[in-house]
């Protein structure tokens, strides 16, 4: 057990969620972001052979010398991508934020036809969740999308109207 190295916990040591609402006039707009930190991920090795293969992935060793170069990966079959993903080469900060919410609405409640059909409230909403994921490590891989492609979690997109009597 000489040769293990702790590299952190790869559970969130912090969980903060800050929001703020706006409001002018009958316009509002509702923001909240999320941040996750204090923990370590591990990356998945680059594969030439993926689907869809990053910028970079093709890039292993062709010619002696090549291993002494620390971004460029064995070449593929070799078994020493086995090895390295055993490593703690690829464990990084996961730290990470993500734009949870985002809501803008406007509010009817002046209009006179909201006054004539005696109601308290009319009010037009949009709102997005999941929009964006932004991770601090130069890889920008997240825990959250679990991906380098992808800089979001699935987004939802709901318009809603809202009416009180």
């Amino acid at each position: 057990m000489a040769d293990v190295d702790y590299v952190g916990s790869s559970i969130p040591a912090y969980n903060i969620g800050l929001s703020n609402r706006v409001d002018v006039g009958d316009f509002y707009a509702f923001a909240m972001i999320n941040y996750f930190g204090g923990f370590s991920t591990k990356i998945p090795l680059l594969d030439p052979a993926a689907t869809r293969p990053l910028k970079g992935a093709n890039n292993y060793w062709r010619k002696p010398g090549d291993e002494s170069i620390p971004d460029v990966m064995p070449a593929l079959n070799s078994g020493y991508a086995s090895y390295l993903s055993a490593t703690n080469r690829f464990i990084v900060d996961g730290t990470y934020f993500t734009l949870g919410d985002l809501t803008v609405a406007y509010s009817f409640r002046k209009a006179n036809f909201v006054k004539k059909a005696k109601l308290s409230n009319f009010e037009l909403r949009a709102q997005g969740s999941n929009l964006y994921t932004f991770a601090l490590n130069k890889h920008n891989y997240s825990v959250a999308t679990k991906s380098f492609e992808k800089s979001y979690l699935t987004p939802t997109y709901t318009a809603a109207l809202v009416v009180n009597f």
